[in-house]
Parts: C-alpha cells; sequence; structure tokens
C-alpha cells in the first residue's frame, strides 16, 4: 500500500468529473462454478460481513455470525467449514455485538463492535487470543465514530496503521434540512497517535435540501486497485473515485432501466417508502476484483408495487439483481442481468474463481438454510 492517504479533501460535488460514454460489448458474466457448503451449528445462511483471506496454503472465507456473535471461518478450497471464532456478550474481553473485523493475519483479527469503537478487540483464529484493541473513546469529541455500518458492501480498509470506516448518520436522513454538506462518511482512525480525522465523503448536491428516502441515500465504499477508493450513492448513475493524493473523479456506471427518480415533496408513510423504491432502480454496492482488476456495480432493478405483497422489508427481494462490470479505468463492460427471486446482493464476495453471488433470497422457494448456496460468475471472453 501507499504510505500516505490524504485525510481532508473538498466535497465531491467540487471536483472535476470525467464520464465514460456506454460502449456495446458481447461480453457478460456468466455462471462458471457454485459452492455449496453445509454450515456448522448456529451458523447462519445469510451473510453480510464476509472477508477472504489467502496465504500460500489457505484461501479461507471468514464470515461474521450476528447470530451467534461469531466468526465462522471456512475453507474455500475445500468447501468445508473450519472453525468459529467466538465472543462472550458480557466481561472484560466481550463483544456484545458484532459489527466488522479486519483480517491482518491468523493472529491478528481486528473485531468491532457496533457504535462504540473503543471496545474492540483484538484476536487469533487459532491461538484463541482475544485481547482488548486500544481505540480511544471519542463520545465527548468530534468528529465521533458510532454508527459505523461495517459489511462487505462497506468493509473496513486498513491503510498504512490508519482505520477507515463508513458510517451512516443518525439524525432524520428523511428531513430536507438535514441532507446537505456538513455530515461525513468517512470516518479515519489512525492506530499509531490515536487520532480521529474525516475523509471528505458527503452527499451528493443532487441530494442537497429534499426529501428521500432512507432507502435512497446509502451509501457504499470498496477498495481498488492502487489504493483507489470507489463510492457508489443508491441514486446517483455516476461512481465516484478517490486517489490517493485526494482527487476525486466521477464516472458514468448506470443501469440500463435508470430513471431519474424525483423527491418527495413530504415525509413519506412506510407504504410510500417501499412503492418508491421498488419502482425504481437502486445501487447496492461497488465490489473491486483483484484476480481480473475488474469492478462490479450492484443494482436493484424496478419492479411493479402490489401493496397486498409489499408490505416490508422483503419486498426489496423482488427487485431483480443485475451486475455492471468496469474495467480498470472504470468503462463499461456490460450489465448482466440475473434470474429474478434468486440471489441476494447484501451477500456478495470476490474470490479467486470469481464474484460469488448468494442464492438466500427469501424468495427462493429452493433454498437449503443448513446450506452457504452461491454461484460463481467470471466475465465471459
Amino acid at each position: 500500500m501507499k504510505s500516505k492517504i490524504l485525510l481532508f479533501f473538498l466535497s465531491i460535488i467540487l471536483v472535476s468529473c470525467t464520464t465514460n460514454n456506454f460502449q456495446e460489448y458481447t461480453n457478460n458474466l456468466i455462471k462458471v462454478d457454485s459452492l455449496r457448503t453445509k454450515l456448522p451449528e448456529y451458523g447462519n445462511y445469510s451473510l453480510s460481513y464476509i472477508q477472504i483471506y489467502e496465504n500460500e496454503f489457505d484461501t479461507l472465507l471468514f464470515a461474521g455470525n450476528v447470530i451467534n456473535n461469531s466468526i465462522d471461518v471456512f475453507d474455500l478450497s475445500g468447501e468445508k467449514f473450519r472453525t468459529r471464532i467466538e465472543f462472550q456478550k458480557n466481561g472484560p474481553k466481550s463483544l456484545t455485538t458484532l459489527q466488522g473485523f479486519y483480517i491482518i493475519n491468523y493472529d491478528s483479527i481486528l473485531v468491532f463492535p457496533n457504535s462504540l469503537l473503543h471496545k474492540s478487540l483484538i484476536v487469533g483464529m487459532d491461538s484463541n487470543k482475544i485481547e482488548n484493541l486500544v481505540i480511544q473513546d471519542f463520545r465527548n469529541q468530534e468528529p465521533k465514530i458510532i454508527n459505523h455500518v461495517s459489511s462487505t458492501l462497506n468493509p473496513v480498509i486498513l491503510n498504512n496503521s490508519k482505520l477507515s470506516f463508513i458510517q451512516y448518520p443518525l439524525f432524520d436522513v428523511e428531513s430536507a434540512e438535514n441532507i446537505n454538506n456538513e455530515f461525513d462518511f468517512e470516518i479515519i482512525y489512525d492506530l499509531k497517535d490515536s487520532t480521529i480525522s474525516e475523509g471528505g465523503i458527503k452527499y451528493p448536491q443532487f441530494y442537497h435540501g429534499k426529501i428521500w428516502s432512507i432507502y435512497s441515500t446509502l451509501l457504499f465504499r470498496t477498495l481498488g486497485e492502487n489504493d483507489l477508493l470507489v463510492y457508489s450513492w443508491s441514486l446517483s448513475d455516476s461512481i465516484y473515485v478517490k486517489s490517493i493524493s485526494g482527487e476525486v473523479e466521477s464516472f458514468i456506471a448506470k443501469g440500463v432501466s435508470h430513471k431519474k427518480v424525483l423527491p418527495f415533496t413530504q415525509k413519506p408513510e412506510q407504504q410510500e417508502r417501499i412503492k418508491k423504491t421498488i419502482e425504481s432502480i437502486n445501487y447496492k454496492g461497488i465490489l473491486y476484483d483483484k484476480y481480473r482488476n475488474l469492478y462490479y456495480r450492484v443494482v436493484l432493478n424496478s419492479t411493479r408495487y402490489d401493496p397486498k405483497i409489499h408490505i416490508d422489508y422483503k419486498a426489496f427481494f423482488d427487485q431483480q439483481l443485475s451486475i455492471i462490470t468496469l474495467d480498470s479505468s472504470f468503462n463499461m463492460i456490460d450489465e448482466t442481468i440475473l434470474d429474478k427471486n434468486v440471489y441476494t446482493y447484501s451477500s456478495m464476495f470476490v474470490g479467486p474463481k470469481g464474484l460469488y453471488i448468494s442464492k438466500a433470497n427469501v424468495r427462493n422457494n429452493t433454498y437449503e438454510e443448513d446450506y452457504l448456496l452461491y454461484d460463481i460468475f467470471n466475465l465471459q471472453r
């Protein structure tokens, strides 16, 4: 990794914009393999935090298990469960609720609870080591780290002793006056000097001063080639790329069904939120494929609203999933439409074989809850 990361930079609305015209390619993602692995007792088949760790001997999948408050470890090569790192909920070295983690090596895994990072741990997979990770308590200082959303689509990033987190606001995001250029979504903690700083990632201009659904103002991030940070907003037809110098560029990366979404004229009721969300395209993440030097933007496409069926979060599983593939220069290669009611966006990751997409869609009647079930996709050449 580079030796320096810029801690402050101008809001993404002030930087120059570079766009790429959509190009027609015959290449798309095709299914090349599948993963079917038996879960351990109290296993969780719907994984929201996954990290792949490789060395010369192993390719392991580390998966956060919020049901069991543990990290479950699977051998991807042998397609089997390997071990479990469990956390007590009470005591001096406890973890109330697992939120995220970062693997340095087998004996140094940084583990983060929700809300309060000063209660983080450092653990070992095989040594049974559990120690307190010294992070200062910043609850009485600004800025605070209190609502980090560490997940597969918003991973914790460690770069040259600096931990970087994405956080979501605790204020009312459906109040127009709160959607402005003040709240910073990216927080950086320096492990060496115990300082905290902001990354400068704020609401893009088109969101400002308007009423949006809580589901439409989400940010996702990945670490790409050459330490590039790549950001994807729920309603933006572009992705934003920050270099090590702090310069930010935008690149068009929109789905074929993209249409401009209008804000609400007043704060919506829950059914209004759901209706507008599923009737609109929604971008749900960006992942980097280091093995093939590609990027995948995750898209939930619009579907027809049915008030009898679409009454809660399960409505979003009816939106057909597609994947936009981009090359290393962020040129769009293709958009692949996946089978409806089969896959889920929240539990996908990149591994040596390709893009792993979970089949744990709540509408998938053939899903086996005792197994991890993934289909593996690669770009057709």
